[in-house]
């Protein structure tokens, strides 16, 4: 009698996939010579070739499309066993994907995938720098999200894919900025030699550096973690750019500068020549030509109402009069 012994058993697995190829690989067959691959959609043969070892990975495929593959092994035209898998090419990446950055937040939007086994899109926030990334999971039918919590001034890798029940499609990525952080800086007080600097804090935050410079020339630096701070040592009549920067760690969150000039020093040499009813007073000028005038008063220690003269910034000596006999005066120059 005839017997027919049983075809070889092939064991097919897909080792990866996405939405336009997959790679299978399959068992060898001893003896055979070369395996054929058939790969159908809605029935029809798509692609076929001939190779020799496994594995090989099939292109050219649809997105979300049903393949059926078979793997047949062959010594010469011999057919010794054959296998089928059929499984779903994943979805194709989200495109037209735009992202309006703002300081903490950043707005997403995307051109949706065609593709009714879609439950939900991923959209994945991972700073550049190295940091814990943020997941947010959409409903399949949104083309669109807002995250917030994110750093100002901070590069982000943006990932978007959607989900189906057979695992996560093609990702499309993105890098974004964040802006940088809005610093609004006063200055609470300032006189000749030093000025008192306030700003409002900045979320995440660690650090805040003050740079005050000079004719273009860095005068001085300082690391603080609050406000306000003190700037001291300033020359009088002196314009100074001060910059106060935030920081997280060493990641620069936002700066703001700005421009002030230190006010004149006091007048130095004070003279007084009093007579009855009247004083002279003088005094040695500020060397400043910003200066419009000086401001001498006169006040009466023991009450009443105070004298001021005002006198041109190019003098520097005036005559009071109408004053008491034989009463103590508080004088002064500014």
């Amino acid at each position: 009698m005839t017997v027919t012994t049983k075809a070889a058993s092939i064991v097919i697995s897909v080792v990866s996939i996405n939405s336009t190829s997959m790679k299978v690989s399959w068992s060898e067959v001893d003896g055979a010579t070369r395996y054929e691959i058939v790969w159908k959609s809605g029935g029809d043969v798509v692609g076929k070739v001939n190779v020799t070892t496994s594995p090989y990975t099939i292109t050219g495929l649809n997105s979300s499309t049903n393949y059926n593959t078979t793997v047949c092994a062959f010594k010469n035209e011999k057919l010794l066993g054959y296998n089928g898998v059929s499984v779903k090419t994943k979805p194709a990446a989200p495109s037209d994907v735009e992202a309006t950055p703002n300081m903490t937040s950043m707005v997403i939007t995307w051109k949706g995938v065609l593709d009714d086994d879609i439950i939900d899109y991923e959209v994945i926030f991972e700073p550049t720098d190295g940091g814990s990334s943020m997941t947010v999971i959409i409903g399949g039918n949104k083309s669109s999200t807002e995250i917030e919590g994110l750093q100002p001034n901070t590069n982000y890798t943006v990932t978007i894919r959607a989900v189906t029940s057979d695992g996560e499609g093609d990702p499309t990525s993105m890098t974004v900025t964040t802006k940088a952080a809005s610093i609004v800086i006063s200055v609470v007080s300032i006189n000749s030699t030093s000025m008192k600097v306030s700003w409002s804090e900045v979320d995440g935050a660690t650090r805040y550096e003050i740079v005050w410079k000079s004719g273009g020339d860095v005068v001085g630096e300082v690391n603080v973690t609050t406000s306000p701070y003190t700037i001291t040592g300033l020359d009088s009549s002196t314009k100074y750019i001060n910059t106060v920067l935030a920081f997280r760690n060493e990641k620069r969150l936002g700066y703001k500068g700005f421009g002030i000039r230190t006010v004149p020093a006091a007048p130095s040499d004070i003279e007084v020549t009093p007579n009855t009813t009247s004083m002279i007073v003088a005094w040695i000028g500020i060397p400043d030509d910003q200066i419009l005038n000086y401001k001498v008063t006169i006040v009466p220690t023991d009450g009443g109402s105070p004298i001021n003269i005002t006198v041109g910034g190019d003098k520097n000596s005036t005559e009071i009069e109408g004053l008491q006999p034989n009463t103590n005066y508080t004088v002064t120059v500014n």
